[in-house]
């Protein structure tokens, strides 16, 4: 009965901040869309929120996204650093040395491990299904024929849950495994300096969808780095020994 009431405390936090971050960038989304449809005399609607809030790459044809504005990635910035804290805060809040007492105890390593990292993958995946559905029900909540008409932002949302889901999941395995061999602080500025990478190398190739909306529609790009990163980190973090200092 506890452990139902502590998943379900659990699920709770998880799901009000999703919803709270996903409220944030769509007010942040849609003031900007506003103000510009204001300032030119143009009427503009949920696709084009849809594209502010996501991050459409295409600045040039795009004139509403006012061009290659880092303010653009703050909102996105938040959300993965948040869904890669929600997988890891395990890990992160508990003493080194209780690990080490969890390793002497544990059937073998890899089971240790296991214990260490339960439910991380279910945490990720909540938080970006969540965050991902509630923007869309704020952006399309009062046309959702637009929505369902709209198979391109179908599509998208798809694969940018599928390729955020994948990287979150793959960088909060990275995160575990630099805390193996640092401190806290030390790992978090680690893996927020590979996420300004990914979303580095997502700007200087608009054409791959990776983090942001590009040319393709269904992520192919994100999945397929997610998935590499993924796969590396979960090795990693398999043969990754704890230090006590």
């Amino acid at each position: 009965m506890i452990q139902r009431k502590n998943i379900f405390l659990e699920t709770s936090i998880i799901c009000s901040v999703a919803i709270m971050i996903a409220s944030i960038n769509f007010l942040h989304g849609i003031n900007a869309i506003k103000t510009y449809a204001k300032d030119n005399n143009l009427v503009l609607g949920p696709e084009e929120v849809f594209n502010r809030v996501f991050i459409n790459l295409d600045f040039v044809n795009i004139e509403y996204m006012e061009g290659n504005n880092p303010i653009h990635y703050t909102g996105p910035f938040i959300f993965f650093l948040a869904t890669i804290l929600i997988g890891s805060y395990t890990f992160l809040t508990l003493k080194k040395p209780y690990y080490q007492f969890l390793f002497t105890r544990a059937r073998t390593k890899q089971y240790g491990v296991a214990l260490i990292l339960k439910g991380y993958f279910f945490r990720v995946t909540l938080f970006t299904g969540i965050y991902i559905s509630g923007v869309i029900i704020m952006i399309f909540h009062k046309n959702l024929s637009t929505l369902i008409e709209s198979p391109t932002i179908i599509r998208q949302s798809i694969g940018f849950f599928l390729a955020s889901t994948l990287i979150s999941a793959g960088l909060t395995l990275t995160l575990y495994s630099l805390f193996t061999k640092f401190d806290e602080v030390k790992s978090i500025v680690v893996v927020i300096i590979i996420l300004f990478i990914t979303f580095g190398a997502n700007i200087q190739f608009p054409h791959l969808s990776i983090v942001f909306l590009g040319e393709d529609e269904y992520f192919k790009g994100g999945i397929f780095v997610g998935g590499i990163l993924l796969f590396v980190s979960y090795f990693v973090s398999r043969v990754t020994k704890f230090e006590i200092k």
